[in-house]
């Protein structure tokens, strides 16, 4: 009787934490960055209504997260759960900031004062479900 409430117990634990309802929709938590050019490339998203705004925080200082090597991918993911699908029931537009890798390992500072973007995407949930969840820079 012990075992079969030990195997009970770790099979609810089992099925609750494993149990994801978005995911089965087929929700996304990344998206893939697809850097082609010859460049290394930092980006970061954010969903501010102000295109105008560069964050403060410098995207060199989370390398692996926020870096494509020159004609490479990686992805922009949020946290475990936390679906872009469900951002956008907030937000209407994700700001998509591409900024030249060298300049921002440089001087930071610079970047956000001079805006020293290489390409700002304003995309909407509709816009990366057209693009199958893939932003090529540069856009085509």
């Amino acid at each position: 009787m012990k075992k079969l409430l030990i195997f009970i117990f770790a099979l609810i634990v089992n099925l609750g934490s494993s149990c994801d309802p978005n995911k089965d929709r087929g929700w996304h938590n990344c998206i893939t960055i697809k850097n082609n050019t010859n460049n290394g490339i930092y980006y970061c998203k954010f969903y501010t209504q102000d295109s105008l705004f560069i964050p403060d925080y410098n995207p060199s200082f989370n390398k692996n997260a926020y870096y494509a090597s020159a004609n490479s991918s990686n992805g922009l993911c949020q946290r475990p759960r936390d679906y872009y699908e469900l951002s956008f029931n907030s937000h209407k537009t994700l700001y998509l900031y591409v900024f030249d890798a060298t300049a921002v390992e440089q001087n930071w500072d610079s970047v956000r004062t001079n805006r020293l973007l290489l390409h700002l995407y304003k995309l909407t949930l509709e816009d990366l479900e057209r693009m199958n969840w893939v932003v090529d820079y540069p856009p085509y």
